[in-house]
């Protein structure tokens, strides 16, 4: 077998491990798309309902607390707004 031959061939696995990593990624979002969402309104991934008594926030990271601060409880950071 030449170089040319083993080198096609070689070619031609490579081309068909792409084609069936790509039938499975698109399977796999055609399945993510038919699973039902069982989330209520309002509800989502990882969020929860923002607290009213979460009156004041970190403009670094975010953070929602109940009480003014000087700092942020959980970065530290100085930047505390008043949000409520």
């Amino acid at each position: 077998m030449s170089l040319f031959e083993r080198l096609g061939e070689k070619v031609e696995r490579v081309k068909q491990e792409a084609e069936a990593a790509r039938e499975e990624t698109v399977d796999a979002e055609d399945r993510a798309e038919a699973e039902p969402d069982n989330k209520t309104d309002g509800e989502s991934d990882g969020e929860t309902a923002p607290d009213a008594d979460l009156e004041y926030r970190c403009l670094e990271c975010d953070a929602g607390f109940p009480d003014e601060r000087e700092t942020c409880p959980d970065c530290g950071a100085a930047a505390v707004v008043f949000d409520g």
